[in-house]
């Protein structure tokens, strides 16, 4: 995105034109932080990545497509799945 869009659509002060950049400009860190929450959340079930705990119960096993809602609409993301070695699917 070039970043003298969000500049020049605040000084015309065109509201609705200022809100559809903002929203575009925070979306890609919002999605950022919610793929930063499910690797750390999969990291406390299963161990880092490449030294899993050998002691837990729960294994990390690749990523599937998800999704979220920002700003009301729905939008696509990867997630990580955990198994449990009894339960299968944690759906995390």
């Amino acid at each position: 995105m070039d970043p003298k869009k969000p500049k020049a659509a605040f000084l015309r002060g065109g509201e609705r034109e200022s809100s559809e950049v903002f929203n575009e400009l925070i979306r890609g860190p919002v999605r950022e932080a919610f793929r930063q929450m499910m690797v750390e959340e999969v990291e406390v079930l299963c161990g880092p990545r490449c030294r899993p705990d050998k002691t837990s119960e729960n294994r990390g096993t690749g990523s599937e497509s998800g999704s979220v809602y920002l700003g009301g609409e729905k939008q696509a993301i990867r997630r990580p799945r955990v198994r449990h070695k009894d339960d299968g699917d944690r759906n995390r």
